[in-house]
C-alpha cells in the first residue's frame, strides 16, 4: 500500500498541472509586461508628443494668441474709422496732411518756431502748422 502511494504521489508531482491552471513564473511574465506597459503608457499621456502638459502648453499658446487678436482687430477697427473719415472728409485729410507732413500751399509761407523743449536744448526747431 505504502508503495502504491508513493507511486501516486510521485506521478503527481511530475504530471502537468491540471487544464486551466499555469504555472507561477508566467504569472509574473505576464504581471511584468503589464506593469511596464502601463508606465510607457502613463509616459506617453503625460510627457508625449500629444500629451498633458504638452496640452496645457498649447491652450496657454492658444490664450495669448486670442489676445493677441483681439487687440489686433481693435486696432484694425480704429484704423478703418479713420480711412473712412479721411476718404469722405476733405478737410480731415488737408489737416492731416499740413500738420503730419508739412503740407503748404504754394502761396503759403511756413514759419518754423522752435518748441520750448527744444530751445533749451539746442535741438532744431520742429515742424509746426
Amino acid at each position: 500500500m505504502e508503495k502504491a502511494s508513493a507511486a501516486a504521489a510521485r506521478s503527481a508531482a511530475s504530471a502537468p498541472p491540471p487544464a486551466g491552471r499555469w504555472p507561477v513564473w508566467l504569472y509574473s511574465l505576464v504581471v511584468l509586461i503589464l506593469v511596464a506597459a502601463n508606465g510607457w503608457a502613463q509616459y506617453v499621456l503625460w510627457f508625449g508628443n500629444q500629451g498633458v502638459i504638452r496640452w496645457l502648453r498649447t491652450e496657454e499658446q492658444l490664450r495669448v494668441l486670442r489676445q493677441e487678436v483681439k487687440t489686433a482687430e481693435e486696432r484694425i477697427r480704429l484704423i478703418s474709422g479713420d480711412i473712412i473719415l479721411l476718404e469722405k472728409e476733405t478737410l480731415v485729410l488737408e489737416e492731416v496732411a499740413r500738420r503730419e507732413l508739412g503740407f503748404v500751399y504754394p502761396d503759403e509761407i511756413l514759419f518754423l518756431l522752435p518748441d520750448a523743449a527744444s530751445a533749451e536744448r539746442g535741438a532744431a526747431p520742429a515742424v509746426s502748422p
